[in-house]
């Protein structure tokens, strides 16, 4: 997953791994930013067979 506040700047190349427990994705969210992009790419071994995958993801924003 990578986050950006242009969804043009949104890159695999700078996404992190999701883990099963809560994680920081973005903490740099500047004062009056409104807006963040969020992108997300499915890495799927080889090996596996073709299907349907879904996924829950819940997205907490707290103002510290």
């Amino acid at each position: 997953m990578d986050s950006n506040p242009s969804a043009a700047s949104l890159a695999v190349g700078e996404a992190i791994a999701l883990t099963t427990g809560s994680q920081d994705v973005d903490n740099n969210i500047g004062e009056g930013n409104v807006t963040s992009y969020h992108g997300f790419w499915l890495s799927v071994p080889a090996a596996q067979y073709a299907a349907s995958y879904t996924s829950t993801l819940t997205v907490t924003v707290t103002n510290e």
